[in-house]
């Protein structure tokens, strides 16, 4: 993972399910995140730094049609299903960056 790219673009965080929601908060919580909490991705619909939603598309509609003030966006995704399938379309393969 590229920490200055991570460290200076904004970020959206996507966690698979309640596990890794907690370990993302305790980490937020502590201040032992690489990314500073001023260059997360909000959830408008929660109000939480990171994101439930994992389809590609809905991500898409929700988070990446969205300017942000940089050309690109990183997502982070923290899951424990190595075969789960994320593709962004070709309109957005330009403007993000996948960390899985």
């Amino acid at each position: 993972m590229d920490s200055q790219a991570i460290y200076n673009e904004p970020t959206l965080v996507i966690c698979e399910g309640s596990a890794e929601s907690v370990i993302f908060e305790l980490l937020l919580t502590a201040g032992k995140l690489i990314i500073p909490k001023d260059s997360l991705i909000e959830d408008p619909q929660t109000g939480r730094f990171y994101t439930r939603c994992r389809k590609d598309r809905e991500i898409e509609e929700r988070f990446l049609s969205v300017t942000y003030g940089s050309s690109c966006v990183n997502i982070v995704r923290i899951i424990d299903s190595p075969n789960e399938r994320f593709h962004l379309s070709p309109l957005y393969q330009s403007k993000a960056r996948v960390y899985t």
